[in-house]
């Protein structure tokens, strides 16, 4: 199959999937490409990818088999500055990055091999072996104004994910057993650099000042889990589950001993503080537990409730990159409890529902803040996180359907104290009762879709989006007050084999930001105003 796309702002797209299988070998293979290229919509914000993906699958026996994905993903994309509210305004196609200001690299390769052995109708092993070969050039556009840096990154990963499943049939229960292993040699550079604004604003180009940053970190992970389901009665199914993660980072100083942590930049006109903690070995540990049930009270109607601890260990950067930050080697990971209940089911063919209530309690959250012109990390004590999720389709006769999301939610600090006060005098500010940044206190879409049967292939849709208003920072000093796009698809399928389509999207020609934040002073960063996409899917063969 083949499907090539192009829009406005020089967007242009091309998909193409291949494939067969061998029934003497009994093996399939199917590659699939992926190359994207777009001028942007602000200037000079060129973007392009190309990703590259084989799979193949190979049946031994009947009860062995094997899964392999190779994929190899290359993205070089130009900086796009944020923009005051002025320029979002009236000039948003304003971009004050030119030349590798801002730029990013990335190049990501991935390999595994899912291997399944099924002796019987009771047993499942699988083991899937991996490799992930990471390279990132970066320079990021927040920091110029208060930490102008340019880093590169490499990792690679060595691991597996090894899995046993017994069917128990006796009792109608399942029980699953695991551990996944993953070790990742990984390096980090940071170099300081001068870059100063011309007279009108705009970024032409940088110099190099030095490394400030260059450690190895060498991490190893591995999480045993438990994993069981039974259905004690005829309309009830009971889940639960117990996982063990233990992290450990072993970090490497690389920067000669006696480097000063301050370091001089004339194109900020100041000296910036990039603390560098000593080596040493840093190491994570929890137990998480996850319970859950599904009621059905008829075989349209069933309820739900699910309670999950989640755990995520601080990233190398955040512990021994961390600026103006101190004491980051003593970050404590994130933990965040989850609760939900709820309903779903199917009236009739015009209504299939699903309604969430949630609660989340997250414990030391890593809250990255801006204390005057100097940004900083810390963990925020707990944060509180719920709301209600509302999810809706169906059709309404032959020729409409709709479907349509809605979440309403609160998201508040807790308990967030930290030393603040710039280059001024040190003092004590509390967030608890903040709004958290950037969370939307609304989300919602709904589409409206048509198929005449005068036009037997063709199929139309509008879609509404809302994104609703919140605060850009943890002071909740600004509050971007949201927006609403209407999009409109269409695709007329000429025949098996071919079909063409398009979308107009944000008809209304809306002025919105896709992200508003402080930075530190408040940047929008402009969306897509009317825009026109369109293309055509082929496809060759049987399929």
């Amino acid at each position: 199959s083949f499907n090539p796309e192009v829009g406005s702002y020089g967007g242009m797209r091309g998909l193409m999937s291949i494939g067969d299988y061998s029934e003497d070998i009994k093996t399939g293979i199917r590659l699939n490409v992926n190359v994207t290229d777009n001028d942007g919509y602000q200037d000079d914000s060129e973007y392009s990818r190309q990703s590259y993906t084989i799979r193949t699958d190979t049946f031994f026996t009947d009860v062995l088999s094997m899964k392999n994905i190779f994929s190899l993903t290359n993205v070089d994309q130009s900086g796009v500055s944020g923009l005051e509210l002025n320029d979002f305004v009236n000039n948003p196609r304003r971009n004050f990055f030119r030349g590798d200001i801002g730029a990013r690299d990335v190049y990501a390769l991935r390999l595994s091999s899912e291997i399944k052995y099924e002796p019987n109708k009771y047993d499942l092993f699988t083991i899937t072996p991996f490799f992930r070969d990471n390279s990132m050039t970066l320079m990021p556009s927040w920091q110029l104004f208060f930490q102008p840096e340019i880093w590169e990154t490499n990792f690679q990963s060595y691991g597996a994910q090894v899995k046993y499943r017994r069917n128990i049939p006796s009792i109608d229960a399942k029980i699953i057993v695991g551990t996944d292993v993953d070790y990742t040699p990984s390096s980090y550079t940071a170099e300081d650099i001068i870059a100063t604004p011309d007279a009108n604003g705009f970024f032409e180009s940088f110099t190099r000042n030095g490394l400030v940053y260059d450690f190895d970190a060498d991490q190893f992970a591995i999480s045993p889990y438990i994993h069981g389901e039974i259905k004690p009665i005829k309309n009830l199914i009971l889940t639960g589950g117990l996982r063990y993660d233990y992290f450990s980072v072993d970090y490497q100083d690389n920067i000669p001993a006696g480097q000063s942590e301050r370091q001089f930049n004339p194109g900020l006109g100041r000296p910036v503080t990039r603390f560098r903690p000593e080596s040493q070995t840093v190491t994570y540990d929890q137990l998480s537990p996850k319970f859950g049930l599904v009621y059905a009270f008829n075989d349209k109607y069933n309820g739900y409730f699910n309670y999950r601890r989640s755990f995520r260990v601080p990233s190398t950067g955040r512990l021994f990159a961390p600026g103006a930050s101190e004491d980051t080697e003593n970050l404590a990971p994130t933990v965040a409890d989850s609760f939900e209940i709820g309903t779903r089911g199917r009236v009739a063919p015009w209504l299939n529902y699903d309604i969430t209530l949630y609660h989340m309690i997250v414990t030391d959250d890593i809250v990255s803040f801006f204390d005057g012109p100097v940004r900083k990390r810390k963990n925020a004590g707990e944060t509180t996180h719920q709301g209600i999720e509302i999810a809706a389709n169906g059709r309404i006769n032959d020729e409409w359907r709709y479907r349509a999301a809605f979440s309403y939610t609160r998201q508040e600090y807790e308990d967030f104290e930290f030393t603040c006060g710039g280059f001024g005098a040190p003092q004590t500010c509390n967030r608890a009762g903040f709004e958290v940044a950037r969370a939307p206190e609304t989300i919602g879409n709904l589409a409206i879709g048509y198929e005449p049967s005068y036009i037997p292939g063709l199929f139309v849709e509008a879609e509404w989006v809302h994104l609703g208003p919140y605060y850009t920072d943890e002071n909740n000093t600004f509050e971007y007050d949201g927006h609403n796009l209407l999009n409109i698809r269409g695709e007329y399928e000429l025949n098996d084999n071919l079909s063409f389509y398009g979308r107009v999207m944000n008809v209304t020609d809306e002025r919105y930001s896709v992200l508003t934040s402080n930075a530190p002073a408040v940047e929008f960063r402009p969306g897509l105003p009317l825009s026109f996409f369109g293309g055509l899917r082929v496809k060759f063969g049987e399929q």
